[in-house]
């Protein structure tokens, strides 16, 4: 079915409803990435609890991390940085980056810790 504007903004309408009836997500902030946190940052972006990150989950997570959102040249750039660079951190080309293969030593997590010292 179809929804119309009416129905959606008026007092008893679906905007009406989902703010009455469903809490507003929780800000949570992500962990900073450390040496000794890797695994911590790991876990918080890996949304779908897949035990391993994805391409568009590393990709929000950096853009999240460098606080890159407002800048649409910026997320262009990191996009094409992680699809030129993908196999260099997915070592078993699975597709998909593994707990193991981001906290290995120069895995993607040392690698963005060591971008993150530069910024």
């Amino acid at each position: 079915g179809t929804i119309c504007i009416e129905e959606f903004v008026s007092p008893q309408g679906l905007l009406a409803y989902v703010e009455a009836n469903i809490p507003p997500p929780q800000s949570v902030s992500a962990p900073a990435l450390s040496e000794g946190s890797k695994e911590g940052w790991f876990r918080f972006w890996d949304v779908d609890r897949s035990n391993s990150l994805e391409r568009e989950e590393v990709v929000r997570a950096l853009i999240k991390t460098f606080r890159l959102s407002e800048d649409l040249a910026s997320v262009a750039q990191m996009r094409e940085i992680i699809d030129a660079t993908w196999a260099i951190f997915d070592t078993d080309g699975s597709g998909s980056v593994e707990m193991g293969e981001f906290c290995m030593r120069d895995g993607l997590g040392d690698t963005v810790i060591a971008t993150q010292r530069r910024h």
